[in-house]
């Protein structure tokens, strides 16, 4: 007779043994070892499958009690009833690829009770993220927000509410005839095509535009256009709600199929909060209608984890698998719904209940806790970038609940994923379907084929990776090449959560840091900004990966994943300027570009600051209080954030008062920290200061390796800067660069050389003058190279 072997994450209880409960969060667990460093740190578990004991059960059921109650480490057990022998398992990387690929997945009960009573954090955040109130008036970021407005007015009304009128109609008229519009873009198919991803294209004009509407920018178009689709998308889902509360666009009997319950209601649940956020309060109770129904469902245990037996990794799955669970398994995609919207105004504790309880993966948070760096790529089932997303979560769990294991966790997520996980210029080098060892950072695809080209070159993994850490050769989506890099859904996830952290730890100028440099580098290089003149028609789209290598991707306008959370983070740009304590008493300037920061937050003021720079193509900053010159003075903190990447010893600041008869006031910054100062402000005060930045030369140590060559990036401050000009070689499959013997050293073969201030770098030793280095935000359509290939020389050989 076969086993039954069943696997278990966090408190995950058996609803076909009726087994109930979960174990506590902090109860079994207690603080988590503290592990010096970022190497893996092993579990305690033996044998290939993660084997923590071996006892004899009469029955499946006192097995699977066994796990839940005896074992903290236990998420999974084989039970043979031939001999009645119960094996538990803990997790380790054998057990992701091997135990768990063969396991069935149960569902873990919910408990009876909706608790509504209100959520008040337990660990107050320290920053207060605008909502409004910043202009962004030119520059690379206000480019950018300005095409989002043009991309948004792309999507038809009658084709985002399409299948929402349709499951509204049919539910009470299965003739009924088909509603105006057509099913549009992803909601008629992406990654769970034929089903589709019906609502999540309206989650993401609602994430974009909820978020875009609510900022003032200079010479864009007008918002009213956008606000009145808003209202419309908003109206036309309450229209459609049934009596219970259900909003969602795919039946019912649906909601625990595919990627319904996780991805797509996470899109809708984004959407909705944001439209809140720009006024339309009816999105709230939309949101609350459709949870209480959501969190009580009887369906509910089906949604978490599949139902239906796993496969292998990389393997396709059958359609009758795919009916009972998701084509990738992402349980981390459901936790952040279910946070948000405990943390809005109208969140309940049953919200984090959920979240929690079910949602929540307790041997997930050990692992990372411990810096365990097999629980990044090798988790079970499909490691991805998505995984952040519910890092997101339990940051949230950890500012509702103050539960120590969640914070723990999330720090070690962070240190080891931007450590082994981010590529020069902060994109993300990890997506699911291929394996991404730690430092990976693979560069085999291109925008021709972002999913990878079986005829590519220098791509194949280091000897060192074992074999059964590759795709199965006979999977088809398995090749030698196609580690698909870049994606911009993680850069988004990667900035929303370094944006929470620094709510927790304001003076801890890293997070803005790490902002700073994915939004440049991997966000607003995703879109075309409009050239002067132009027809806004030319915004095609947004473009799903930052690959590094040889042309960028095309630009699409169907609403892919990428583009729902892209268009949510330009819409969102004003609001990483600027953040404000809660006590009114304090601004903090994070990122500089050309825009004015309203005070008003602080004590209803009516003065502003005015930020003029042309960063990063210049270095002067000037930050003017502007108002009227009646308005009396405000007595604030501005903390100006004096950025790592500053190419001198110090920041020297100057103040200078509106009265005449004020002297200078002189504060000096150590970059990577933020300076205060402290005085009563009015219309007309000054602060001037430069941020000069240097070149920085990073040499690859990633997998994708040319023989007989080496490869460098440049980064000129946080600025990734992409070599363009020069032939492709296809034997080499990159932009070569010969005849510099310093690499490293960037001042002794490139030399600035813009007149206009569009920042080029042209290369000047060697013999491959006249090959210019530009921000890889202005790349478009023309061939470029991250990390060009640098013939080694003699002497680099020697010394290596």
């Amino acid at each position: 007779m076969w086993p039954t072997r069943v696997v278990l994450l966090g408190g995950m209880c058996l609803t076909a043994l009726t087994v109930t409960g979960s174990r506590p969060l902090g109860q079994a667990l207690g603080a988590p070892p503290s592990i010096a460093g970022f190497g893996p740190a092993q579990p305690s578990t033996a044998g290939d499958g993660g084997e923590l004991r071996v006892a004899s059960t009469p029955t499946l059921q006192q097995c699977a009690e066994l796990c839940i109650s005896g074992s903290p480490a236990c998420i999974g057990f084989t039970y043979v009833s031939s001999n009645t022998t119960c094996t538990l398992s803990g997790w380790s990387p054998d057990f992701a690829l091997v135990v768990a690929s063969a396991a069935v997945y149960f569902p873990r009960t919910r408990t009876s009770d909706q608790n509504t009573s209100s959520v008040t954090p337990a660990v107050p955040y320290h920053l207060v993220v605008p909502t409004s109130g910043v202009t962004l008036r030119s520059g690379p970021l206000c480019d950018a927000f300005k095409a989002n407005l043009q991309y948004l007015l792309k999507f038809p009304v009658d084709d985002m509410l399409y299948w929402f009128r349709v499951r509204n109609a049919t539910s009470n008229n299965p003739n009924a005839p088909p509603p105006p519009g057509a099913s549009y873009g992803w909601d008629n198919g992406g990654p769970d095509k034929p089903y589709g991803l019906r609502g999540s294209v309206a989650g993401a004009f609602l994430m974009g535009a909820g978020g875009a509407v609510r900022w003032g920018v200079t010479g864009s178009p007008s918002t009213v256009e956008l606000q009145q689709r808003m209202k419309a998308v908003v109206r036309g889902i309450a229209e459609a709600k049934a009596a219970d509360g259900y909003i969602q666009a795919f039946p019912k009997n649906e909601s625990s199929r595919h990627e319904n319950p996780d991805y797509v209601t996470s899109w809708l649940t984004h959407g909705l909060l944001e439209a809140a956020v720009a006024g339309e309060s009816d999105a709230l109770s939309l949101l609350r209608g459709h949870f209480d129904w959501f969190n009580a469902a009887a369906i509910l245990p089906t949604f978490l984890p599949p139902a239906a037996q796993t496969v292998p990794f990389g393997v396709s799955r059958t359609s009758a698998e795919f009916d009972h669970g998701h084509k990738i398994y992402l349980i981390y995609q459901g936790l952040i719904h279910n946070t948000r919207l405990a943390l809005s105004s109208v969140g309940q504790q049953q919200d984090v209940d959920v979240a929690a309880d079910r949602y929540g993966e307790t041997w997930w948070l050990e692992q990372l806790a411990q810096r365990n760096l097999s629980a990044v790529w090798l988790r079970s089932l499909y490691p991805h970038n998505y995984e952040i997303t519910a890092v997101e979560g339990y940051m949230d769990l950890y500012h509702i609940t103050g539960e120590p294991l969640y914070l723990d966790a999330v720090d070690g997520f962070w240190g080891m994923f931007r450590d082994h996980w981010l590529h020069v210029g902060g994109t993300v080098a990890i997506k699911e379907w291929m394996l991404y060892p730690p430092g990976s950072y693979f560069l085999d695809t291109t925008g021709e084929f972002p999913h990878g080209s079986p005829t590519q070159k220098n791509c194949s993994l280091d000897p060192a990776v074992p074999d059964r850490l590759r795709c199965p050769k006979d999977d088809p989506k398995c090749r030698t090449c196609g580690h698909s890099t870049g994606e911009t859904c993680g850069q988004v996830f990667w900035v929303k959560l370094n944006q929470r952290l620094h709510q927790l730890r304001p003076l801890n100028a890293t997070y803005p840091a790490e902002i700073e440099r994915t939004i440049f580098n991997g966000i607003i290089s995703q879109i075309t900004p409009l050239p002067a003149g132009s027809d806004p028609a030319t915004v095609l789209g947004i473009r799903q990966f930052a690959v590094m290598h040889k042309v960028k991707m095309v630009l699409s306008n169907i609403s892919t994943c990428c583009e729902g959370q892209a268009t949510r983070a330009l819409g969102q740009l004003p609001e990483y300027v600027a953040s404000f304590a809660p006590d009114l008493a304090t601004v903090y300037i994070n990122m500089y570009t050309d825009a004015v920061v309203s005070l008003m937050p602080l004590g209803e003021s009516k003065l502003s600051l005015s930020i003029e720079t042309q960063w990063p193509a210049a270095d002067a900053v000037s930050i003017m209080v502007t108002g009227p010159s009646t308005e009396s003075t405000v007595g604030v903190s501005v903390m100006l954030r004096i950025p790592h990447w500053l190419a001198m010893a110090s920041a020297e600041v100057t103040v200078t008062g509106a009265a005449s008869a004020d002297s200078p006031e002189h504060y000096t910054g150590e970059p990577g920290t933020y300076l205060r100062i402290q005085r009563a402000w009015q219309a007309g005060d000054k602060v001037t200061f430069a941020l000069p930045m240097t070149l920085r030369v990073t040499k690859y140590t990633g997998l994708t390796v040319i023989p007989g060559h080496d490869r460098y990036a440049v980064e000129y401050g946080p600025i990734l800067l992409a070599c363009v000009g020069g032939a492709w070689d296809d034997d080499l499959d990159s932009m070569p660069i010969h005849g510099v013997s310093t690499p490293l050293d960037g001042g002794s073969w490139l030399a600035r050389s813009d007149t206009n201030g569009s920042l080029v770098f042209t290369v000047t030793a060697g013999n491959s003058a006249g090959l210019r280095f530009i921000p890889y935000f202005s790349v478009q359509s023309e061939m470029f190279e991250v990390y060009p290939a640098f013939t080694r020389s003699r002497d680099r050989i020697l010394r290596k």
